[in-house]
């Protein structure tokens, strides 16, 4: 995956500091060795932190991004002050937030070509049922749905970084996207099986008769030998493709809970 580019040790510091202080979106103040003992580190190291010696860790990085209120993406990246500007833009805009982040997101779902390994298997099924289905995008809708509405619960700054990456229409901004959205969903699958059980069952239900449907007829094509066997290959291509789909579905918890694990 790509990496937004960062900004150098010295500014991280000094926005360590901002938060540390309580500057930083009139956070609560803290002393070097009250903040050392939140992050599960030594005042020695947040002093060279601080003073732009060297930086934390990944670890240390998510828990002073936790403390701010804010992401890790957020916290490192030189984009700062212009994501600062977009999301102050966004706040003044709410009541328009939620179209506009539903159909982001829902562009950025349909665009397979950008999206990583770990979540073509979540989005496969997505797809499959949206153009089995023909125009019915309700599922893609729900998922986006879903999305922000994740998004938007406790702290709203992952819910204003994925928009930010989105609208830079760029690669390495929706890679970061990227990583954003694969945590929510994974959250989202682990903890509420709704969602993607209403697009499963769905399936389930009538693909079976879809692809039926799909099929060959002999009474239309008994006399039309190449169309018949035209049209039970494509039968036997889409039922096979069914068979596995079904095997993909039964092993998603599975599935989701090892994505959940490599991540932690």
């Amino acid at each position: 995956m790509f990496e937004i580019s960062v900004v150098d040790d010295v500014t991280l510091g000094k926005r360590i500091r901002k938060i540390r202080t309580g500057d930083n979106l009139n956070h609560k103040k803290y002393s070097q060795k009250e903040f050392a003992q939140l992050i599960d580190s030594t005042v020695q190291a947040l002093s060279n932190w601080e003073n732009g010696r060297n930086k934390p860790n990944a670890q240390r990085l998510r828990s002073i991004a936790d403390l701010a209120g804010t992401s890790v993406d957020e916290l490192i990246s030189d984009e700062l002050s212009r994501y600062e500007i977009f999301r102050k833009k966004l706040k003044n805009n709410d009541e328009k937030l939620w179209d506009q982040g539903r159909e982001s997101i829902i562009n950025y779902l349909e665009d397979d070509n950008y999206h990583s390994e770990a979540l073509s298997f979540i989005y496969e099924i997505i797809y499959i049922y949206e153009r089995w289905y023909g125009s019915n995008r309700n599922a893609i809708d729900y998922l986006a749905t879903e999305i922000i509405k994740y998004l938007k619960t406790e702290n709203k700054s992952g819910y204003y970084s994925i928009l930010f990456y989105l609208s830079k229409n760029d690669s390495v901004y929706y890679a970061s996207a990227e990583n954003k959205l694969l945590e929510v969903v994974i959250n989202i699958f682990s903890s509420d099986k709704h969602l993607f059980y209403q697009i499963a069952q769905t399936m389930i239900d009538n693909t079976r008769q879809k692809i039926l449907e799909m099929g060959y007829d002999k009474t239309v094509y008994k006399n039309e030998l190449t169309d018949c066997v035209r049209e039970k290959v494509r039968y036997d291509f889409l039922d096979e493709n069914y068979l596995n789909l079904l095997d993909g579905l039964k092993s998603l918890s599975e599935f989701a809970e090892e994505l959940n694990d490599n991540m932690n």
